[in-house]
Order: structure tokens, then C-alpha cells, then sequence
């Protein structure tokens, strides 16, 4: 039996992700699973893991540094290998897209990424008969006897050889294509848990007009556009590996000019420029930093006591004026991680409400589920219109 599996291109919304049913459909099989991919999104691979603990995944370790972008991904990708739920075979060269268990199979033209199976127009086929089964079967096998198993020291010596992603020419065109194209209607795949690009059901782009003026509102030139953005991509992966997106975060442009992160009712972090002079607003855990003689401070805020459920505890907002040319201080860093992981386990069950529905920007979020050189190109792309 053959399923072609594809969004639908009738521009009407959808109201469950074709790729999403068809891989569960895959899933629910029993034995071995095998994942063959060159691209692939680090979650969709955790989603894997958990409903399958003995899953194998084979890919083009050369293309690493393009499915985990950061030392925190790596180390949770690295980690399942540990927990042996998963093993990983390199296969340079690899293109085929396969996923294969038990007595089903889907393979096409979509890698297992968000935009593979959220976002593109792609075409798989659902196979269910036996001999292409057992065909490609075969194939696998002789492929995964062929081919190197991936331990733990080699995907980490071979991460750190990987040289830095450079910004291709079709990747900086593909980037500035995203801030006007025309609305997409494709059902967003929610394996990848971190594409949160939902509004109404319907596929969002990343970039607007209205994004492209609000960056350069705040932001004076490229070069500081990109050290802001890179602190809240921090901020957001952290997020993201920490818990479940279920309504607590928000990311916004408010009315008086500045970007805003909150988890929950918390501000995480925000920027705005004043007179040409970023001000800088940070949770802090002063236990952990206390020493405020390089910045200069503007204000020290206590968090409202019920929303740390009227617990004693050491968190303040930090309100201070920052040159973004300069990196912020480590002991900074580890102060702020500190109080966002207070937040996030104080607003774990936080139910989305009136404040998420007004105070949340879709696009910004896209842009934050960027790989680092897409974001580069993009926000390139706003400062070069």
C-alpha cells in the first residue's frame, strides 16, 4: 500500500501536520528504528528517542555543525548516545531521507527539520508493502556495515574540526526572500518543538514590515542588531531545553521601542535605545553577582513577591546602560541562567492568558529558531533595505 503525503497547496488551513501523522503512523510499528537524514532538527530526534529506545539514526556527520548549532544541543545529542537510546552512523554524501520500522516506511523529498516537514512544500511517500520493506531493509543494512558508528569522542572531535558555517549566497537570498514572501499555508510540524510559528493554525512567515521597522528602531546598525539578538537566542534556548513551551514564554516589540523577553510574568530580558545609549534590563541572581563597578546601573528592582509564590529568594531586575559592542560579564551570564531557571520552574504550569495573547510577536520567535547564520543573513538583510 502507498500514501503520498504532502501539504495541501489549496491555501486552506489545516488542522493536523500530514508529516506528523504519517511519521506516528510509522512509530507505532515495533522493532528497530531508522532514521536515514543528512539535516535534521535536534528535537524532532529527542521525539524520536522517546517513543523508540532503540532507534538508529544515519547522517552525514560533515553536516553537523548545520543540524546543532550549539555546545548545549551537541552535549544533549551526545547524551543520548550515553544513555545508548540511540546510535548514529556517518555516511558522507548521504542524501536519502528515510524513516523505516517494523512494516512501514515514509521516504521523499522532506528532511526530519522543521522547515522539511512544517514549513516547505515537500512530497513522501507512506509505504506499507512488504518487498519494498524488506528491499530497503537490505539496503540499510549494508549501508549501516559500510559505514562508521558515530561514539561520543568522535562527534565531538569532529564538531570542533567542523569549520564555522559561512553564509552561503543562496542561503543570504532564501533569508530575504522570508521577509516578504506570501503566507504559506502549511500546518507547522510539532515534533520540532521549537518552531513555534502558529497564528490561528496558519503557517506565518518569519519577517514582516512591521519586524523590519521595529529592529531598526532599536537598533542603531547591524553589528549591535546581532549582539542583541544573540542574547536572546541565548535566553531562548535555554527556554527551550529546560521545559515545555505551554504558554510562558513571550517575546515582544512593546509600544516605547524595546524588545522584551518574559517568562511568565517575568522579564528575562529586555533592550531599548535611548539618546543613542542601550538600556539593558536582566534578572539576576545577586548571590551569584553583586559586583556592579564595570556597568552602570539605572535601577534595582525586586521581583514581586507573588509571583515567586511569596518564597524569600535573591532574584531582582537589573536595570543598566551597556555599550553592545562589549560582551557582558561572565559572572553576569551565570547570574541571569540562575534566574531564568528560577522563573521558568515557577511558571512551569503557567497557563497562557490575556498577557501572552497581547504581548507576543510570532515573528520574533520564528527568527529565534534560526540557526545562527540565518539570523545573521536576516537581520542583514532588514539593515540592507
Amino acid at each position: 500500500m502507498l500514501k503520498f503525503i504532502a501539504h495541501d497547496v489549496k491555501n486552506q488551513p489545516q488542522k493536523t501536520n500530514p508529516f506528523d501523522e504519517a511519521i506516528k503512523d510509522v512509530l507505532k510499528e515495533s522493532g528497530t528504528c531508522y532514521l536515514l537524514t543528512p539535516y535534521f532538527n535536534i528535537h524532532i530526534i529527542i521525539e524520536f528517542c522517546k517513543i523508540n529506545n532503540d532507534s538508529i539514526l544515519i547522517t552525514d556527520i560533515g553536516e553537523l555543525k548545520t543540524n546543532i548549532s550549539t555546545d548545549s544541543e551537541l552535549n544533549f545529542f551526545i547524551n543520548l548516545i550515553e544513555l545508548e537510546i540511540l546510535k548514529v552512523y556517518d555516511v558522507p554524501n548521504l542524501h536519502a531521507k528515510i524513516l523505516l520500522k517494523g512494516g512501514k516506511l515514509l521516504v521523499g523529498s522532506a528532511n526530519f527539520t522543521n522547515n522539511g516537514m512544517g514549513r516547505n512544500h515537500e512530497g513522501n511517500i507512506l509505504v506499507s508493502d512488504n518487498s519494498i520493506i524488506l528491499e530497503v531493509n537490505n539496503w540499510i543494512t549494508n549501508l549501516i556495515d559500510s559505514s562508521k558508528l558515530a561514539s561520543k569522542d568522535y562527534l565531538r572531535c569532529s564538531y570542533a574540526k567542523l569549520p564555522l558555517l559561512q553564509s552561503r549566497a543562496n542561503e543570504t537570498k532564501a533569508a530575504l526572500k522570508e521577509l516578504n514572501r506570501p503566507l504559506i499555508s502549511v500546518k507547522p510540524t510539532k515534533l520540532g518543538k521549537k518552531l513555534k510559528n502558529k497564528k490561528n493554525g496558519v503557517h506565518e512567515p518569519i519577517g514582516n514590515n512591521g519586524l523590519i521597522s521595529d529592529i531598526v528602531k532599536i537598533f542603531s546598525n547591524l553589528e549591535e542588531a546581532l549582539v542583541g539578538f544573540f542574547y536572546f537566542k541565548y535566553a531562548y534556548d535555554l527556554f527551550t531545553f529546560s521545559c515545555e513551551n505551554n504558554g510562558i514564554l513571550s517575546t515582544t516589540f512593546t509600544k516605547d521601542k524595546k524588545l522584551t523577553m518574559n517568562i511568565g510574568q517575568w522579564e528575562v530580558i529586555s533592550i531599548k535605545r535611548k539618546n543613542n545609549i542601550y538600556h539593558i534590563v536582566l534578572g539576576i541572581d545577586t548571590l551569584m553577582f553583586n559586583n556592579f563597578n564595570d556597568i552602570t546601573v539605572i535601577k534595582n528592582i525586586p521581583f514581586s513577591r507573588r509571583f515567586a509564590k511569596s518564597e524569600e529568594h535573591n532574584h531582582v531586575y537589573l536595570k543598566f546602560e551597556w555599550d553592545l559592542k562589549n560582551k557582558f560579564p561572565k559572572p553576569l551570564i551565570d547570574s541571569w541562567k540562575s534566574t531564568m531557571l528560577y522563573a521558568i520552574n515557577i511558571f512551569k504550569h503557567w497557563i497562557s492568558s490575556s498577557f501572552k495573547i497581547h504581548h507576543h510577536r510570532i515573528e520574533i520567535e520564528n527568527l529565534l529558531n534560526l540557526k545562527n547564520n540565518e539570523i545573521i543573513d536576516t537581520i542583514d538583510g532588514v539593515f540592507k533595505l
